[in-house]
């Protein structure tokens, strides 16, 4: 494991607001500000704008996983920046 980790759950943009750059700015921030840390960033496997945007700045698919709630089943894909 590496020494600095850090990790990027969910980002959640309110539909009014998408398409504004703010995930981009997002993104940035957390890149500048871990600049040496691996980063993982979790995202559901429809969302495509998020998975291009993770890859234009060099995240790398890991794996991918299911997750169970409340009988619901969603797919996910974990990226990785080192």
């Amino acid at each position: 494991m590496p020494d600095k980790v850090a990790y990027i759950w969910e980002v959640v943009t309110r539909k009014e607001f998408m398409g504004r750059g703010i995930a981009k700015k997002l993104l940035t921030y957390v890149l500048d500000r871990f600049n040496n840390y691996t980063i993982y960033s979790c995202i559901h496997v429809n969302n495509i704008p998020s998975i291009l945007l993770h890859e234009k700045y060099g995240f790398k698919e890991l794996y991918r996983f299911e997750e169970k709630i409340d009988n619901r089943i969603t797919n996910h894909i974990m990226f990785i920046k080192k």
